[in-house]
């Protein structure tokens, strides 16, 4: 929420907060990534139904190194709503790629 309240110029109290700002200003769908956290999406899109906005759990695992994760989860959402799946769909199939990713990833330094 750091970078996002950066980007906007506002202080918001939560996500859904930043969510309804940048979707007052044209964007129809957020995500932001909240690291161990999960995820939060929030849409204007009817489609999604998520006006309110969703929490979207990660999995819990033991990560050897974390490194490129956010990028492939980024790269994956895009891809997955490219391909017509929800964002459930889209959350659930990351989340299984990514808890499986830092896993095989060994520190090179």
């Amino acid at each position: 929420m750091q970078e996002a309240s950066y980007i906007s110029g506002i202080q918001a109290e939560s996500y859904q907060d930043i969510g309804r700002f940048f979707l007052q200003r044209g964007a129809t769908t957020c995500i932001f990534k909240c690291g161990w956290n999960g995820s939060f999406v929030i849409s204007n899109n009817s489609a999604f139904k998520l006006e309110e906005g969703q929490r979207i759990p990660a999995f819990n695992i033991n990560a050897v190194d974390t490194t490129g994760c956010g990028d492939a989860y980024c790269a994956g959402f895009i891809a997955g709503l490219d391909r017509g799946w929800s964002i459930a769909e889209v959350a659930t199939s990351i989340y299984l790629f990514n808890s499986k990713f830092p896993l095989r990833m060994k520190k090179i330094i």
